[in-house]
């Protein structure tokens, strides 16, 4: 099994800290849009923006060439913060494993899904 840092792409980003924004299936396809929170280490890292304790970047993972996907528990409706802003919580597993099976799961539900590619598009 693999944790997500060690797939191609998401080296240097904390998705257990990150938002799911919006969570999208069209066709083949599965997009979970995120403000994703990066390392110091990655490559698009700046200083929190004030009043900020992390580094966010507008991204979305992106799942193509999938023939599979089994949902749990998903949640339609999102969270509001106290700036009321909406987003559906955090990615806080997101592993591959050994016969190539994605699993996903956080505040939105859980996600089982076979795709041919995974990875993360910058906004």
């Amino acid at each position: 099994m693999k944790n997500y840092n060690e797939l191609t792409g998401f080296s240097n980003l904390f998705l257990e800290d990150s938002f799911v924004t919006k969570i999208s299936e069209l066709g083949n396809e599965i997009v979970f849009y995120m403000e994703l929170v990066l390392a110091k280490a990655h490559p698009f890292y700046q200083p929190p923006k004030s009043g900020e304790q992390y580094c966010y970047k507008n991204g979305r993972i992106v799942f193509s060439g999938v023939t599979s996907a089994k949902w749990e528990d998903r949640m339609h409706t999102p969270f509001r913060d106290a700036n009321n802003e909406e987003d559906f919580g955090n990615i806080d597993v997101l592993m591959e494993t050994d016969d190539g099976v994605y699993k996903l799961h956080g505040d939105w539900g859980e996600l089982e899904v076979i795709s041919s590619r995974v990875e993360v598009l910058w906004d």
